[in-house]
């Protein structure tokens, strides 16, 4: 008699603990899913701080097919750029004429190379220089009079020039 009042004891013990850890875990849930959304709104918020570029220098080379456009985008932030696939140049050529073609293409889609690049070879790190290029086929360089350029980091930076 003795052993069974303590199996069922233990039964009951172990049955309450299910319940306490079920309902536990759900508030836990709920805490966690709670303290992820407002860490990601933390993290957004703060990439504006990390992810920082500068477009510092935009030049036009005539070449055989037609004009090449060369940008340079410094890193100003602490982050990282390496995943040249994220990272987008989106570019606005104005012709004398007034009219427009746009262009946009993954940083990894076109040639560049990192200037300084000191730290992590062909990883843009902070304060190094991020040199792309993209050529314009069949375009005459007296036929253009304004590029503009939007550059958009893998992190969510953005910098106009």
């Amino acid at each position: 008699m003795g052993f069974s009042t303590s199996l069922a004891s233990a039964l009951l013990m172990i049955t309450m603990l299910e319940i306490f850890i079920m309902f536990v875990g759900i508030s836990i849930d709920r805490v966690s899913e709670l303290s992820e959304r407002l860490y990601s709104a933390n993290l957004i918020d703060s990439r504006s701080l990390m992810d920082r570029c500068s477009v510092i220098n935009v030049s036009i080379s005539a070449i055989a097919s037609g004009v090449a456009i060369y940008v340079n985008v410094s890193n100003n932030g602490s982050m990282q750029w390496w995943d040249y696939r994220k990272v987008y140049l989106i570019l606005d050529i104005l012709f004398i004429n007034g009219s427009k073609i746009s262009y946009m293409a993954s940083a990894a889609s076109l040639p560049y190379i990192v200037f300084g690049d000191a730290i992590n070879p062909g990883i843009a790190d902070p304060g190094e220089i991020l040199g792309i290029e993209y050529s314009l086929q069949g375009a005459y360089i007296d036929n253009i009079s304004k590029v503009r350029v939007i550059f958009s980091t893998q992190y969510g930076g953005v910098c106009v020039g």
